[in-house]
């Protein structure tokens, strides 16, 4: 996610507002520098659902299996 996606920030932004509420928002990926920028696009609400797991998805795939929705 470049700093410079903006179509990303404004679809992400269309996608949290409204009834539908998020009771966890996970963000998979072995670039720590970006937990900080997805931090930045999110509210206090969603920020406390917020996860980041700094791994591959092929690593992450059974930890996602295994939480409850």
């Amino acid at each position: 996610m470049p700093p410079t996606d903006s179509f990303f920030r404004d679809l992400f932004a269309l996608g949290v507002t409204g009834r539908t509420r998020l009771r966890r928002f996970v963000v998979v990926n072995p670039d720590t520098g970006l937990e900080s920028r997805f931090k930045e696009l999110l509210g206090p609400t969603v920020r406390e659902r917020f996860q980041f797991l700094p791994r591959p998805f092929t690593e992450a795939v059974n930890f996602l299996l295994g939480t409850e929705w």
